[in-house]
């Protein structure tokens, strides 16, 4: 071999050279399989074959050594596989871990001393230990020589099953000035109030105002507009049980009514019975009771005989004011004599009465009024003239009732032709008349011409006071006037005031006359008449402040249907309605609940209109309308929704232009966005209205 080259790899020749290419694969016959090749001491080309985990582990100035990884007791594990080797920590130490030490040793602490991990770096820091307590804590906590001590307490006891006492409680998470409650999670709550199905509950400051808009007590009278019961079956008889007083049903056939027993009290299905007087017949929703013959009042049914046990034997039998029949006793007095006798009344009088017998009586009595006649009169203003008379000083103080004119009382008598009267008016001479006189006492008086004087004086506190109805006829033919006047006494005084009827071929007219107004203080003057057609027309009176004839009244006027009041190029229409309302209600929806306001509602015929006052209130952060909770009356609502009316109202503290609506059911409301509720906002005194006015039709 050529010992200046190298040998070649199967020590057969010399090669000169440091490279060797080998172009597909090379072949150790000497070395074992899956071996790793490494040189030996003499610079020679060996094959180490390695276990599972093995690797080979140099050795400075020695041959590496094929050996596994060494562990170390609860710091590093090892597992050897095939072609594997694990390493792994007892346990897991990445910065999501949770770890588990004996003990830990950190040379920047300082000992004896509690530590802490820094806001910025998580490291382990010294503790300084300072005990402070405050709102209501009571701790202390100590560190000495590898023991910490706490103790921890409260000044009272906070445990869930404690009854702790506080001052206030303040939680955040609640909304001011409303009710708390508990959620699923036993966590306070704000509770808003919503109202339905008639409720009125509402909360304000530290009460709970829980009511109905109507009572619905054991003594309250409700009304609803139906009543459903679900229970009982379409067409049913409703009754009341006694005991539960529970309302069932009994099924309805033609006829049935609910009849009860006083044996159980309860109630069931039957029909009526007739008798052989009296026949019944059923049907739907029909019963027909028949008798034998009729009985009504205005019916003549015939009997075989009619006893009465309530009368007397042999008796005249008459109806009482109740029209039930009564045996009469023949009582005679003032010339009667009449007697019954078996079926026999007999009637006569002490003497006869016929038209052509000649009665004798003592006299007439009128009961001390007298009258004259005799002659004619005329009148010039308040003196009265007699033409064919005999006036007497008697008839002072009485009255002088002309046929055609009006009565007046006798001031003065002057003569047996001349008398002076209160009166002041103009007679024709020759003209009929009556004087009644003599009126100190209660009595009656009719005169040949058909005037008629009834006349009535008060008793007791009443004694000084008197009343004459006068029937006298107006000059003939369909006329007739009706007077009535009062008086004080004496009677030589005029009469205080008058009520005049005065009937024109019975189309009448009133008159109501008084002396306390006019230039003549004796006179009566006519304060107002109505007349046939129902005009009334006053007379610059005490019902007229102007000349015009308007009348005024200081107290209430009552009118039945209603007032016609003019109108121009038109007809007519009856004001028939007049009502001023103070409706109180609250507030709700985008609001937190307010007190009442103070809506005022006028009616005038079919104009209503609504004043609805300024308020605000804080926003609760919802979109929905703003509500009256309690509806206005049914006498103020309209026919069909009223929408789209223009207010100003409050929304988030500023004035701006939104909606107010009025429904069919009485309920108003506002919205801030045109039909689309309300713009949300929790601003106190951030939602409300100006005060504003509506008007519309009934």
């Amino acid at each position: 071999m050529d010992q200046s080259g190298y040998a070649d790899l199967i020590n057969s020749t010399s090669e000169n050279t440091d490279i060797v290419n080998i172009s597909s694969s090379l072949t150790l016959s000497y070395a074992n399989p899956f071996g790793i090749l490494e040189t030996d001491a003499g610079s020679n080309v060996i094959a180490t074959n390695l276990t599972n985990g093995q690797v080979l582990i140099g050795s400075t100035g020695a041959a590496p050594v094929a050996a596994n990884i060494t562990g170390t007791t609860n710091q590093i594990n090892i597992i050897n596989g095939v072609g594997t080797i694990t390493l792994s920590t007892p346990q897991n130490i990445d910065t999501a871990a949770n770890v588990t030490f004996g003990q830990i040793i950190d040379s920047g602490l300082n000992q004896n001393v509690i530590v802490c991990t820094g806001l910025a770096d998580n490291q382990l820091h010294s503790v300084t230990i300072n005990n402070t307590n405050t709102n209501g804590t009571n701790n202390s906590l100590s560190f000495n020589s590898g023991t910490l001590t706490m103790a921890s307490s409260m000044t009272q006891d906070l445990r869930t099953s404690a009854t702790p006492t506080f001052a206030n409680l303040i939680d955040s998470g609640l909304t001011a000035s409303e009710l708390v409650a508990s959620n699923a999670s036993k966590q306070l709550q704000s509770v808003t109030i919503a109202n339905a199905n008639g409720c009125n509950t509402k909360f304000l400051g530290s009460t709970l105002t829980t009511t109905m808009t109507q009572d619905l007590g054991t003594t309250g009278l409700p009304t609803f507009v139906s009543v459903a019961l679900s229970g009982i079956a379409d067409g049913d008889l409703l009754v009341i049980q006694p005991t539960t007083k529970h309302v069932i049903g009994i099924a309805a056939s033609d006829g049935s009514l609910p009849i009860g027993s006083t044996s159980d009290g309860t109630y069931s299905a039957g029909n009526i019975t007739g008798s052989s007087n009296i026949s019944v017949t059923n049907g739907s929703h029909t019963i027909t009771l028949d008798t034998a013959q009729n009985i009504t009042t205005s019916s003549t049914p015939t009997f075989a005989n009619i006893i009465d046990s309530g009368l007397t034997a042999t008796r005249l039998v008459a109806t009482n004011a109740s029209k039930q029949l009564q045996s009469v006793t023949i009582s005679n007095a003032n010339g009667t004599n009449n007697s019954f006798s078996g079926s026999t009344l007999a009637c006569t009088m002490t003497q006869d009465l016929q038209t052509s017998a000649t009665p004798s009586f003592t006299g007439l009595n009128g009961n001390g009024i007298l009258q004259y006649v005799i002659g004619t009169i005329s009148q010039s203003l308040t003196t009265v003239t007699g033409s064919g008379t005999t006036f007497t000083s008697a008839m002072a103080g009485g009255l002088l009732i002309p046929a055609k004119g009006e009565a007046t009382v006798i001031q003065t008598f002057n003569s047996a032709t001349s008398l002076t009267v209160y009166k002041s008016q103009t007679i024709a001479a020759g003209s009929q008349y009556t004087i009644f006189y003599t009126l100190g006492s209660n009595g009656f008086a009719i005169s040949p011409y058909g005037t008629m004087l009834l006349r009535t004086l008060g008793s007791g506190l009443q004694s000084t006071t008197g009343l004459t109805l006068q029937l006298v006829p107006n000059g003939g033919g369909g006329s007739y006037n009706v007077d009535i006047d009062t008086y004080n006494s004496p009677y030589t005084q005029p009469c205080n005031g008058r009520l005049q009827f005065t009937d024109n071929n019975f189309g009448a007219n009133f008159s109501y006359f008084s002396k306390i107004q006019g230039a003549d203080t004796n006179a009566l003057q006519r304060l107002f008449q109505v007349s046939a057609d129902k005009t009334v027309t006053t007379f610059n009176n005490i019902l007229d402040t102007t000349t015009t004839g308007d009348a005024n009244f200081a107290g209430t006027v009552t009118i039945g249907t209603g007032l016609l009041l003019p109108t121009s190029g038109g007809t007519p229409t009856l004001l028939d309605y007049y009502e001023e309302y103070i409706h109180t209600t609250t507030w709700s929806g985008p609001i937190t609940t307010t007190g009442n306001t103070t809506v005022r509602i006028v009616r005038i015929g079919k104009n209503v209109t609504i004043q609805l006052p300024q308020f605000t209130g804080t926003g609760n952060n919802t979109n929905t309308k703003l509500l009256m909770n309690t509806n206005i009356p049914t006498q103020f609502r309209p026919s069909s929704d009223i929408a789209w009316e223009s207010a100003w109202i409050i929304v988030m503290g500023a004035n701006m232009i939104g909606e107010f609506r009025i429904f069919t059911s009485g309920q108003c409301a506002f919205n801030s966005q045109f039909g689309l509720g309300w713009t949300p906002n929790v601003l106190s005194n951030g939602t409300g209205i100006i005060q504003c006015f509506s008007y519309y039709l009934f």
